[in-house]
């Protein structure tokens, strides 16, 4: 079934700050709901595993990999592809070089197989990931 998710980002005010918690928390509490399906999209992962790398299934895949694929994805290609916490978050590390063109395109392809997409910003710089942008 095809959907329209539903965006929400966290973003932290410094390191540190708990922003990315945060945006751990508010996915699982939207995973958790009656057939809601949710993804935490780590922007700016660094490719190596997240601290609370243990609490998921399987070795994080990132959205690169997909791209290929991109037109022909299915809701059992996205469900066994990502690494998902026992609430069924789904984790989607955005690794910024594999990715110049910043999230948006990230966007378009998930959302249709999400009802929440949750943008943890956390380390990721700003100017770096949205187009057009430049540094203060």
């Amino acid at each position: 079934m095809k959907r329209a998710a539903k965006t929400l980002s966290v973003f932290g005010v410094q390191p540190k700050s708990g922003a990315s918690s945060f945006a751990l928390l508010i996915g699982h509490y939207f995973s958790l709901q009656e057939s809601s399906r949710c993804a935490l999209i780590d922007i700016g992962a660094s490719g190596a595993n997240p601290p609370w790398f243990p609490a998921v299934s399987a070795p994080p895949r990132a959205l690169h990999q997909l791209l290929p694929y991109a037109d022909h994805l299915q809701d059992e290609t996205i469900e066994h592809f990502f690494a998902a916490f026992e609430s069924g978050l789904r984790y989607i590390p955005l690794i910024p070089h594999q990715h110049p063109e910043g999230p948006s395109r990230a966007l378009e392809i998930l959302a249709p197989f999400f009802d929440y997409l949750i943008l943890d910003w956390g380390k990721a710089s700003l100017p770096n990931m949205i187009p057009g942008q430049k540094a203060l």
